[in-house]
């Protein structure tokens, strides 16, 4: 615990850690501030998919052992665009487990037991964000790890103009940015160190198959 910050300070200097650590430095220690997995777990008695190093199913968990324990697992994640090319960014509630009050430019969430990542990512972005009716264009995987979390993340993007309906056991707000104001997030924070790592692939992917931001949608 570090004595004397209060959250909003807490997020920032971890932010500047990751910052400091680069996209290369995902193991992080000693160097995580406490005071971000001071609350208590969400939903712990939900069942979740655990899987092995190579990604393969290997029973389930509660959520909570999932965090105790530091479980291997498989995450969500949905980059949302609008028809004039902003990013829908979603900022966590501040009683979340881990990351708590971060910006997310890719929100989504754990894997429930027995749920492919579409079925995830269909589920989280309309639980909380009431984002219903799309279609979801599977993008990419990828391996995250750091004190609070190791996961195989499947990434999706899609496309939206409709309303929003927030959970507010989730989500503190959500509006629409542009990808400079996205950009800043990446480098400034706070934000999901897991979304940042994916959303920057998925930006690196778009600008190398399909050109500058606003061409037509990566595959």
């Amino acid at each position: 615990m570090l004595l004397g910050l209060t959250r909003l300070q807490a997020a920032l200097q971890y932010s500047a850690v990751l910052n400091y650590c680069g996209s290369s430095c995902r193991m992080l220690s000693s160097i995580l501030p406490d005071v971000l997995a001071s609350n208590p777990v969400q939903q712990p008695a939900e069942q979740v998919q655990i899987v092995d190093e190579q990604n393969q199913p290997v029973g389930s968990a509660t959520r909570k052992d999932l965090r105790e324990k530091h479980l291997l697992h498989r995450c969500s994640f949905v980059i949302t665009r609008n028809s004039q090319d902003q990013v829908l960014v979603q900022k966590r509630v501040h009683f979340k487990e881990i990351y708590p009050s971060f910006y997310d430019p890719a929100p989504g969430g754990v894997v429930g037991a027995g749920e492919s990542y579409e079925e995830s990512a269909t589920r989280e972005i309309e639980e909380e964000m009431g984002i219903s009716g799309v279609t979801l264009e599977k993008c990419f995987e990828f391996f995250y790890r750091d004190k609070m979390a190791q996961h195989f993340g499947g990434v999706f993007s899609c496309k939206y103009d409709g309303p929003l309906k927030l959970d507010p056991q989730e989500v503190e707000s959500a509006e629409w940015w542009s990808l400079q104001d996205v950009q800043k997030l990446l480098k400034e924070g706070p934000v999901s160190p897991d979304s940042k790592v994916a959303f920057e692939r998925y930006l690196a992917e778009w600008e190398k198959q399909s050109g500058p931001w606003g061409a037509a949608h990566i595959t």
